[in-house]
């Protein structure tokens, strides 16, 4: 009903207050967060040339069910982890 009370929140609003690495992890079905909003905050991250990584998977969608793209995806986030949360 207020979409201006949404905008407030808009993290594209703060794209020039980034600095920390971030990974982005982008389902193709995820219908809570449309691809283009993960790939897009990637591309921001790459050209304001802050630390990111963009991990893709075009079959799953919030969740990811696929028990080898679950692997996949604790590899990544415990890599991720390791390189940049000690």
């Amino acid at each position: 009903d207020n979409p201006s009370a949404y905008e407030v929140y808009n993290p594209v609003n703060y794209v020039a207050n980034w600095t920390q690495p971030m990974l982005i992890i982008v389902g193709a079905h995820d219908y809570r967060v449309p691809e283009t909003q993960g790939i897009g905050a990637f591309t921001a991250l790459q050209r304001r040339n802050i630390t990111s990584r963009l991990l893709y998977f075009p079959t799953e969608n919030h969740w990811v069910l696929n028990p080898h793209h679950s692997i996949a995806w604790f590899e990544e986030v415990f890599n991720w982890m390791r390189q940049h949360a000690s």
